[in-house]
């Protein structure tokens, strides 16, 4: 037992180290519009439970109000609980799969340390604001799955997934998933107790038709929708067909280095089926045909090993862990295709949907190693070492660009606000660039963040300015990423340009002084900020004359 402490600590300090650039990094996207709506006053914590159609996750949204009210926008605090609840989903995953496998440890801390450090799901962890409902839904999860194995307690097991569930959704499958796993590793137990599980579907049950009932409830906002709503039934059919094979599959091999590949592919491919290299035409070949050939290639290899060493493999218990591996993370691929805000066919999947999938792929890809390796330890850990050591690489490339990216963004908001700690009552901010980002047409020019820059400034200077409610969650106001404008409320007001001309409308038709104005030029070459804010000044004053 020492021993066996001492190895998971061991893969915990591992699993930190592997993550510190992600203290490097900064807020990426929702985020801010989750700051823009909890650090401004007045938050009502009942509205966190009212009905709503797309996400129901009262727990995971009080959790944030609670992280915001205390640490406002401090970013290591963030990260630090980020890395932190990986952990904790580390060592339950050591539980669960010792569990499974009957206390073969050393199998159990191999799949354990693939999940801790693989590149699939680093999102989950890494973007913090995928990190409470995501880690919070998987322990609860976990914790559903342990109780239920090992102690056999239903109702608590319930309790753990009714409050996995109120994080996020995720887990939905695990009304399945929990009986399931006392049929395949304990069939006995199940047939003489089987009227007793049969409460855990008939809870999911009623959790589906209370689900059902939000429909009927008013929408508490335009991002309150349904998946038919923003996908095709065509497109629906399609992914429900498809995730499986997607998900297991860039499970085990991250999504980025799949793409990488299919694009290696695709260009031996002659130009007349794939288009030419750098076009358009060849991107979306790569990601839809080629892609999709690698996943199900990947799946239906895995799939037919399973099937293989089902017949040929001695050791029941590893056999058992396997299947039940496949079968978990597939069964958690499909709420995925409800989700709402994509449209099309779904070629790459977010790296933090794959967290809790992947635990079931890893499960199944040790097992099998081990079966493959006629039970010996060294062999399984020879064949695995170079994929765990390609998984590390992956995920430290991953957190790296993370890192730099976040780094460049922090040090713009501080440069600003160092300069101009406070604002007018009336602030208009007049950002240009010289290049676009994010696929954005070359006429987009803008600033590298990932939301609307207006909204991510008013955001930034939330805490110390406190602009209203009203003002900060005006409905359609600075929410596109192009989105440019103007807006008083009270005696506060706050305006975000890109374009000369419709800046100095704002200004004339508010009446606006020239001390309003903060601007500010990006130079993408240099990655510098230039304070240009004095020269428009002197321009608005001139076209005012």
């Amino acid at each position: 037992m020492k021993n066996i402490c001492w190895i998971l600590f061991v893969i915990i300090i591992l699993t930190f180290l592997a993550y510190l650039p992600i203290f490097r990094g900064f807020f990426q996207h929702d985020e801010w519009i989750a700051f823009g709506q909890y650090l401004p006053a007045g938050k009502n914590l009942l509205s966190f439970f009212r009905p709503a159609v797309a996400h129901y996750v009262p727990l995971q949204q009080l959790l944030f109000y609670l992280y915001v009210s205390v640490f406002k926008l401090n970013f290591f605090w963030y990260a630090l609980f980020s890395v932190l609840a990986h952990l904790i989903v580390v060592c339950l995953s050591f539980i669960f799969f010792s569990s499974l496998l009957k206390n073969r440890i050393l199998i159990s801390i191999i799949a354990s340390l693939f999940f801790a450090l693989a590149a699939s799901g680093h999102q989950a962890t890494s973007w913090i604001a995928a990190d409470i409902n995501t880690h919070g839904s998987v322990i609860f999860g976990l914790l559903a799955l342990i109780v239920l194995y090992n102690f056999n307690k239903i109702w608590l097991s319930i309790i753990f997934l009714i409050t996995s569930l109120l994080f996020k959704e995720a887990t939905v499958a695990f009304f399945i998933i929990l009986p399931l796993m006392i049929y395949i590793f304990d069939k006995r137990r199940f047939l003489k107790n089987w009227v007793s599980y049969l409460k855990i579907p008939l809870v999911g049950f009623s959790y589906l038709l209370f689900r059902f009932s939000m429909f009927f409830f008013q929408r508490a906002n335009v991002e309150d929708q349904i998946v038919t709503e923003t996908q095709s039934l065509f497109d629906i059919i399609v992914n429900i067909v498809t995730f499986p094979a997607k998900i297991f599959s860039q499970s085990i091999i991250p999504s980025g280095q799949l793409l990488s590949l299919a694009k290696s592919i695709t260009k031996i491919l002659p130009t007349g089926i794939s288009g030419l290299y750098g076009t358009t035409a060849f991107d979306v070949y790569t990601e839809q045909v080629t892609l999709q050939i690698l996943n199900w290639t990947i799946f239906l290899v895995g799939l037919l090993v399973l099937i293989y060493f089902g017949r040929k493999a001695k050791n029941g218990i590893v056999k058992k862990t396997a299947a039940f591996g496949f079968i978990f993370a597939v069964l958690n691929s499909y709420i995925y295709v409800l989700s709402p805000g994509r449209s099309g066919n779904i070629s790459v999947i977010d790296s933090r949907n794959i967290y809790l999938p992947s635990l079931g792929a890893f499960l199944f890809l040790v097992s099998i190693i081990f079966i493959l390796s006629k039970n010996k330890i060294i062999k399984t850990l020879l064949i695995l070492l170079p994929l765990l050591f390609l998984n590390i690489f992956w995920l430290e490339k991953e957190l790296a660009f993370m890192a730099n990216r976040g780094t460049e963004r922090k040090q713009i908001l501080y440069q600003i606000k160092s300069l101009y700690p406070t604002l007018p009552e009336k602030t208009v901010f007049y950002m240009v660039s010289d290049t676009s980002f994010y696929g954005l047409p070359e006429s987009e020019k803008m600033f590298p963040f990932e939301t609307n820059f207006g909204y991510t400034l008013m955001v930034w200077y939330l805490p110390t300015e406190h602009f209203s409610r009203v003002l900060v969650n005006q409905p359609g106001f600075l929410y596109q990423l192009t989105d440019e404008g103007y807006k008083e409320d009270e005696e506060r007001g706050f305006g975000y340009f890109r374009n000369f001309d419709l800046m100095i409308k704002a200004v004339q038709e508010n009446k606006l002084q020239e001390e309003s104005i903060i601007a500010y030029r990006y130079d993408s070459s240099s990655k510098n900020l230039i304070d240009i804010t004095g020269q428009v000044r002197e321009e608005i004053g001139m076209v005012s004359e």
